[in-house]
């Protein structure tokens, strides 16, 4: 990513923010935005993290937090991020923990390194902040250096900041994150764009649809009226819309919708774009191929994809939508995909259009 000004829309609580340097977008979506040093290897590696919360692990189960399924973690109300950072085994060391501002919204601070517990250096090995599932969470590793900020939204999830570095090594990057994070400019705090679902449910997608699920799931709501839908941890149902062609013009062929087809159309430009208009440079999004690979063991992948609206053609401009429904799996396991397909089904069978 150029040096720039750029809109962040993926969060909730959309913002801006400036940088005088190169960067990497290492992940933009589903309530999470990573800025990173364009040289990153990864997670810990000079990176600045905005990420929405609804909890945070409960001290108790950190140190075991990858032993088993995350289901099973206590939590710990992230508007509570004070006690949280009081309440944390002696493995962590806590230092420069105060209250203060981020971009002018209240924020509670601290400094945090992991110094033991059953842990390879330079590992993540401690789950701590989930949304709501597995691919949107940040972990610790042993003697990394954190900087976090917890701060408040409001009536809605809060929103961690979080700056990473592997070590005193990297120090510098401190700097630079400093530079970026003063020219952040909040919005009004919006929702978290991730929320948990089951059963009867109604969502804003496609102009207002109801439907039922039976299993827990997760949706991810997007821009445009767009939506995905996935499981906890390893169903998945994908929900679409495409404004259609405008009269006049040729009618597209059929597409066959498959699970690459789906990925490749999650690489398309993302919400993130120079704030002076959209002439400027873009930033293109694939995390949906890697979060698919990196959750493949635990997760369906699912996916979606959204067109913007069609020009007017005659002073009509066409608003009909196709929802594409789709039901996938990631996995070698006709047993899971049956899974997938039986909840899709379901979705498709209770599914009715709410008038607005």
């Amino acid at each position: 990513m150029d040096p720039g000004t750029y809109r962040v829309e993926t969060i909730g609580t959309s913002f801006s923010f400036s940088t005088e340097e190169e960067h990497w977008v290492q992940l933009n979506g589903g309530g999470m935005f990573v800025l990173s040093h364009p040289r990153s290897n990864g997670p810990d590696d000079r990176a600045i993290v905005f990420l929405r919360l609804p909890s945070l692990v409960h001290p108790d189960d950190l140190l075991t937090s990858l032993d088993g399924n995350i289901e099973s973690l206590g939590a710990w109300p992230a508007t509570d991020f004070a006690g949280w950072l009081d309440a944390l085994p002696d493995a962590f060391v806590v230092t420069d923990q105060q209250e203060t501002l981020l971009a002018g919204r209240p924020a509670v601070s601290a400094q945090v390194t992991l110094e033991g517990g059953d842990c390879v250096p330079g590992r993540p090995c401690v789950i701590f902040a989930i949304n709501h599932d597995s691919l949107r969470a940040k972990l610790f590793s042993r003697e990394a250096i954190y900087r976090l900020w917890m701060v408040d939204q409001g009536d809605h999830d809060p929103l961690l900041v979080m700056v990473e570095i592997r070590g005193e090594a990297d120090a510098d990057w401190f700097d630079t994150a400093d530079d970026v994070l003063a020219t952040v400019a909040f919005d009004e705090p919006q929702p978290n764009p991730v929320i948990e679902i089951q059963g009867p449910t109604e969502l804003d997608l496609l102009g207002g649809i109801s439907f039922v699920v039976d299993q827990p799931m997760v949706v991810e709501r997007g821009s445009g009226g767009c939506g995905t839908i996935r499981g906890l941890p390893a169903r998945g149902i994908g929900v679409a819309h495409r404004t259609q062609r405008p009269e006049g013009t040729p009618s597209p062929r059929p597409t066959t919708w498959s699970t690459s087809s789906l990925a490749r159309s999650w690489s398309s430009p993302s919400s993130i774009q120079p704030s002076s208009g959209a002439s400027g440079p873009r930033v293109r999004r694939r995390e949906f191929e890697r979060s698919a690979r990196r959750g493949a063991e635990r997760h369906l992948g699912v996916g979606m994809a959204c067109s913007a609206a069609r020009p007017d053609v005659g002073g009509r401009a066409s608003r009909k939508r196709v929802l594409v429904i789709t039901a996938e799996s990631f996995l070698a396991s006709d047993e899971v995909f049956e899974t997938a397909l039986a909840q899709g089904e379901q979705i498709v069978e209770s599914l009715e259009f709410i008038e607005r």
